[in-house]
């Protein structure tokens, strides 16, 4: 059985904790409500038990230091890594420990997402893709490095050796890099837009190590060339694979980073097809989180993805 995981408490809700992000709610609920209205959702809803995430979870991607300021006050460290710039005290309605409490509900959806694609072969996580959070800090609108501390936690249950990252975020997934240097049992593949983040470098030296499979793409018309040529060349003896599925290279993606590729809605199905037909190809189990989207029609990529999946079950 396909499954999607699916709780209200994913959506960040920026604005109750006096963040200014773009990302609207709309990329879950319309993605939701229209999938709803064609499958009938008891079909591929799993709302759970899910995995747990606990404390100790956390230092296999990020430093003690780093968890104990996170469980000590959270509030500093999310104003860094959302930009303290957009906080605006008079909108905040919600503690920054509840935010924290999200975060961490969106790594147990990316680990539980991780543990069903091994038991049904495909599993998506509405959520996570938490990239550029670091070893040492979080950056970028990520805290928690979802996706590192999910394979990690399988490698360490003897539950899968070897792991595969392919990233499809228009931004470079530098947190997921730093982490996993020099790890041979996780390869990462990274396509993303030649020139966004991180934009001069980064804020951190470690922001500019190089993926296993580093797929920097100036031009929307050669990324999915590219993309195909680079599946062709990957090993395919992994036992599991997690894809960051950013919809942030859709042209209809509000950030002025998107602009750099601007790809239509049908190449976004495209890139998710050819990704999905690989996998399966390899018999690899795949799991999905969500990446980066902004602005009010993101949920489209998501959505026709999701609805040509389970069509294929």
């Amino acid at each position: 059985m396909v499954v999607i995981i699916y709780d209200p408490c994913l959506k960040p809700h920026f604005e109750d904790f006096g963040l200014t992000i773009p990302m609207d709610d709309s990329r879950w609920e319309k993605t939701l409500r229209e999938l709803s209205s064609r499958i009938p959702r008891a079909s591929w809803h799993y709302a759970g038990p899910w995995a747990q995430v606990e404390r100790k979870d956390l230092t296999l991607a990020h430093e003690q230091i780093y968890i104990e300021e996170l469980f000590c006050d959270p509030g500093p460290s999310i104003l860094k890594a959302y930009e303290g710039d957009r906080y605006w005290t008079g909108n905040s309605t919600r503690p920054f420990s509840e935010f924290f409490e999200r975060a961490l509900k969106n790594v147990s959806a990316t680990l539980t997402a991780c543990e069903k694609a091994l038991s049904s072969g495909w599993a998506y996580g509405m959520g996570g893709g938490m990239h550029h959070a670091l070893s040492f800090t979080g950056q970028g609108f990520c805290l928690l490095n979802d996706g590192v501390i999910a394979l990690r936690s399988l490698q360490k249950a003897k539950r899968i050796r070897r792991a595969l990252i392919i990233d499809v975020d228009i931004h470079k997934g530098d947190g997921t890099i730093e982490i996993t240097f020099g790890d041979e049992s996780i390869t990462t593949v990274d396509f993303h837009g030649g020139k966004t983040w991180p934009l001069c470098g980064g804020l951190y030296a470690q922001s500019n190590l190089p993926a296993d499979y580093n797929r920097p793409i100036f031009c929307g018309s050669d990324y999915l060339p590219t993309l195909e040529k680079t599946l062709r060349e990957l090993p395919r003896d992994f036992d599991l694979a997690l894809v960051v599925q950013g919809s942030d290279l859709f042209e209809g993606d509000i950030l002025s980073s998107s602009r750099e590729l601007g790809l239509s809605l049908a190449q976004m199905l495209e890139r998710d097809q050819l990704i999905h037909r690989w996998l399966s190809s390899c018999g690899i189990p795949q799991a999905y989180c969500m990446g980066g989207g902004y602005g009010e029609s993101t949920w489209k990529v998501y959505f026709q993805y999701l609805y040509w999946a389970l069509n294929l079950a």
